[in-house]
């Protein structure tokens, strides 16, 4: 397991070179870990733009249904005000394109987010055969 914490846009690359190790290290295709790569990426800049820095954390698991790399991406505030929204494509409150969320969840087999006042967690993951099923709960 590795967590970075994210306050710089130099934390993200940290991050992205991290993320790349991993997914490579457990037997991702090339195709598979470039996409773990642009998850954290756009999940780190999104703590830098949103939340004003949080953490990034990066694992595998491995288990009789088989093996996956976890990304998760934790921070402490302000929390989304309308998560639909926030996940739409082409919806943004900072500025950007407004696809973030969204390519992160089409990026990776399984997405999960829950956001209030006191922060923002995603926990996505991605499965070395994407037929396997199921990161774990929230």
């Amino acid at each position: 397991m590795e967590r970075i914490r994210i306050r710089v846009d130099v934390d993200v690359q940290r991050a992205r070179r991290a993320a790349r190790r991993l997914a490579t290290d457990l037997g991702l295709d090339r195709n598979g870990a470039e996409m773990v790569v642009l998850a954290v990426s756009e999940l780190g800049t999104n703590l830098i733009r949103y939340a004003r820095g949080g953490e990034i954390t990066l694992s595998t698991m491995q288990d009789e249904r088989g093996a996956r790399v976890l990304v998760e991406s934790r921070d402490d505030g302000p929390g989304i005000a309308d998560v639909d929204q926030a996940m739409a494509n082409g919806s943004s409150t900072g500025g950007g394109l407004g696809g973030g969320l969204g390519a992160v969840r089409r990026l990776m087999d399984e997405f999960a987010i829950v956001s209030d006042a006191s922060g923002t967690r995603v926990r996505a993951c991605k499965w070395v055969r994407k037929s396997e099923r199921g990161c774990g709960h929230t």
